[in-house]
């Protein structure tokens, strides 16, 4: 079920996806390898992706959320971060 996210995780990482919003969250460093981000974020990364929010993790993580905080819990948004 997860390699739906490990997929597309790559894909954007590789820069093979478009992502608008991907900044260095590292970059007040020089970096470790050139041409490669310290820490990089791709905000809302499921808004890349065709149905990107409809996948097995975002849906239990909504559930959850609905559970603890209540039916008008509402997704907001997601991050992506690596290193």
């Amino acid at each position: 079920a997860l390699e739906v996210y490990r997929s597309f995780h790559d894909r954007l990482v590789s820069g093979e996806l478009l992502t608008p919003g991907r900044h260095d969250l590292g970059s007040h460093r020089e970096p470790s390898i050139e041409g490669v981000e310290n820490v990089g974020q791709i905000m809302w990364p499921s808004d890349l992706a065709e149905h990107g929010r409809e996948g097995p993790v975002h849906q239990r993580g909504f559930a959850l959320a609905t559970s603890l905080l209540g039916s008008d819990a509402a997704f907001d948004f997601d991050m992506l971060i690596w290193k």
